[in-house]
């Protein structure tokens, strides 16, 4: 092999590593739930803004974090006052307005969510 094949293949070599390296970094995120959507939303909107700030491409929320998840486990009064608050603060997805709000901040900062 002839040294200009070889530094070639080097450079080949190169280009086909950087452009293959793993490049996605994933920020989670776990807080305390309660009722109060906005607090819960600004709290999104934080993590999202410091997540892209530390170049995340993605960051994960848990499960009903938006309209909060208080410990109800074993209490059928809390189990039912908690179906009522959402049922009360239920939204559709992709238009309800907390959505939207999550949407407009993934845009601006250039991060999934």
């Amino acid at each position: 092999m002839r040294s200009s094949d070889s530094l070639a293949l080097i450079q080949q070599l190169a280009h086909i590593k950087e452009s293959y390296m793993p490049q996605t970094v994933i920020a989670t995120c776990a807080f305390p739930g309660t009722y109060d959507i906005d607090k819960n939303v600004d709290l999104h909107l934080s993590y999202i803004k410091e997540a892209a700030s530390a170049g995340a491409s993605l960051v994960v929320f848990p499960e009903t974090s938006l309209q909060g998840y208080p410990s109800i486990l074993g209490d059928i009064e809390k189990v039912e006052d908690a179906i009522t608050k959402a049922q009360r603060i239920a939204e559709s997805v992709p238009d309800g307005p907390t959505v939207q709000r999550l949407i407009t901040a993934a845009i601006k900062h250039n991060i999934h969510v």
